[in-house]
């Protein structure tokens, strides 16, 4: 609990000093001036009591003046509290976003940095805020109870150390009650992923007509149920462990104000108690008793903002990508792979094994072969995306042997040599303009760029038939929201690869969903598009490979073929098996 104290005040301090030291003093003279009010209530009654009125009219300017800063202090940490968390969320929210994506990609594939990465899709700055101000507000609070035991001691040495020694326990209760909810939570992710993955099949237009069709509706609900059910249970098993630790507090609570009470009035009828004392005492309790349910309350409730606070710790133990350098001056003009070789993390089973192959800027390459043979892998690691375990790929402009590694490329270089259609491309719900500029946000004002990319995709129509044009939003997010079919998001899709403006165009089966035929009739369309760019496309339809240039097969992770559609055909290999067996496929029904 201290380190993650230090750590998190730490974190705040660095990045608002001014602001939350002003939070913090207005909390502490807050504090501090309770305790105080509390003497000077007592001594305006035993001055009254005993007909001091000299020192009557000297104490009592001194309370209204101790309630008026009082109130005043506590208006400003309001104030404070606001500006704080403002400048806070606008200072540190921007590193956070920073990281996580400058942080390798790998990390959102692996299963432990999901739950991690899952707890920072909120916000991470409130959560950091909140978990901030409790742990003042602790400080805050033991300061107004140890202040009000001090006062306690005048009763007696013992009513004085029993407060603080209750104190202590119900700090002590607090932080096991928390420990055991943090737990839950911590186990708990992963189960709340698959719970929201569940609910998405049941929420989102393109799964629940599949379920529909299939009648699969009821199976996937019945998961969800299942899955919520174990959830809710373990949850409601340790809000009664943390429900039974905060009746273990309000117990001692009550024993020990029983005791007092007891002991006031005994000492009131004994004649033994200043009645001023008494008076003080009795109406600073109400006070007294919120102030530990309160410290309770924040004890237990910093769960949350705990796990997020954490998560942000480890997201900055993560490897960043590595990479400054620019590439040689002129167009890169050729991409080589040197007996690369590459698994995923956690994998035992090599997804690429000694591959070398070189492809220029000029040319079109066709990567083939079955599923899993590692076509993909390929096109993540020219995107960046994975370096490679062993060899190396080397981006060039002039000269092979002056290549610079991928790995090593600033973002910006990364850009301007590839840019990529994956098969699942993202449909985002912004404007069709900013659908198409988020291939390169440097000019996504430009609106002659964006024209000019949705032409040679093949989408102006698109833009033109749009209510809005290139305004128009997208999808639903706003009212005015249009829908596009797979073929529209496709052409934008291909637009914004356009707009990246890069030397390499990777297009990793973006045509899957289309038959045959119209992929191989998009493909060329790609080509022409493209014209004088590279081009490295993706495909297990070799007709559509036809038309590159060169032809890799992949097979088991290995290169296995390397050559042109006519050299291929004459050799005995896998590509010549591959392309009789799919014949078939390209066949035009006869009229």
């Amino acid at each position: 609990m201290y380190r993650t104290m230090k750590s998190c005040f730490c974190s705040i301090f660095q990045a608002v000093p001014g602001k939350a030291m002003r939070y913090m003093g207005c909390k502490a003279i807050a504090a501090i001036l309770f305790p105080a009010n509390v003497v000077l209530v007592e001594r305006c009654i035993s001055s009254m009591e005993g007909a001091f009125y000299r020192e009557f009219w000297l104490t009592f300017p001194a309370f209204l003046l101790c309630a008026f800063v009082l109130v005043v202090t506590e208006h400003c940490g309001r104030v404070a509290d606001m500006e704080f968390t403002q400048e806070f969320t606008d200072a540190y929210m921007p590193k956070v976003i920073h990281r996580l994506t400058g942080i390798r990609y790998g990390y959102f594939e692996d299963e432990k940095a999901a739950d991690v990465l899952s707890r920072l899709n909120g916000d991470p700055a409130a959560a950091l805020t909140g978990l901030f101000k409790k742990m003042v507000d602790c400080i805050a609070l033991l300061i107004r109870l140890y202040g009000a035991a001090l006062i306690y001691f005048r009763l007696s040495a013992a009513v004085g150390l029993s407060l603080f020694l209750l104190l202590g326990l119900q700090v002590y209760i607090g932080i096991l009650s928390q420990r055991e909810v943090v737990k839950l939570f911590e186990t708990e992710t992963q189960e709340e992923r698959k719970l929201q993955y569940l609910g998405s099949l049941l929420c989102g237009k393109d799964s629940v007509f599949d379920l529909k069709v299939n009648q699969s509706v009821a199976y996937v609900e019945g998961l969800q149920k299942r899955k919520a059910r174990r959830i809710l249970r373990d949850r409601v098993r340790i809000s009664l462990k943390a429900e039974t630790y905060y009746m273990l507090n309000l117990l001692l609570m009550l024993a020990w104000t029983g005791a007092l009470l007891y002991f006031l009035v005994a000492k009131l009828a004994a004649g033994e108690q200043p009645f001023g004392l008494f008076v003080a005492l009795m109406g600073s309790y109400p006070a007294l008793a919120g102030y530990q349910n309160a410290l309770s309350y924040h004890l237990s409730s910093m769960k949350g903002d705990l796990l997020v606070y954490r998560a942000v710790s480890e997201l900055w133990d993560y490897e960043e990508e590595q990479g400054d350098c620019e590439l040689a001056a002129g167009e890169p003009c050729t991409i080589e792979f040197r007996h690369v070789s590459f698994r995923y993390p956690g994998m035992e089973r090599w997804a690429l094994k000694d591959i070398s192959f070189r492809v220029r800027s000029d040319e079109t390459l066709a990567l083939v072969g079955e599923n899993g043979s590692g076509k993909s892998t390929v096109i993540k690691l020219l995107c960046g995306l994975y370096q490679p375990e062993e060899g190396e790929i080397l981006a060039d402009g002039e000269i092979l042997a002056d290549g610079q590694p991928i790995g090593q490329l600033s973002p910006e270089s990364r850009r301007k040599l590839t840019s990529v259609v994956f098969q699942d491309f993202e449909n985002y719900s912004l404007t069709a303009g900013e659908n198409i500029g988020l291939g390169n946000v440097a000019r996504m004002d430009d609106r002659e760029s964006i024209l000019e990319a949705a032409r040679r995709a093949g989408a102006a129509e698109i833009l033109e038939g749009l209510p809005k044009g290139p305004d128009t939003p997208l999808n639903h997010l706003e009212e005015d929201g249009v829908s596009l079919s797979g073929g529209q998001w496709q052409r934008l899709a291909i637009a914004r690869a356009y707009m990246a403006e890069s030397a390499f165009f990777l297009l990793d089966e973006p045509t899957a969903s289309m038959d045959p035929i119209a992929e191989s009739r998009m493909y060329q369309s790609f080509v022409d598009i493209l014209k004088g760019k590279g081009i490295i496309l993706v495909s297990h339809r070799l007709a559509s490979a036809k038309m590159a240039d060169r032809i890799l097969v992949l097979d088991g992770g290995t290169l296995a073929q390397d050559g042109t559609h006519e050299g291929l055909m004459q050799a005995e290999g896998i590509y010549r098996e591959m392309f009789e067996r799919q014949a078939g496929w390209y066949q035009a029904p006869a009229s």
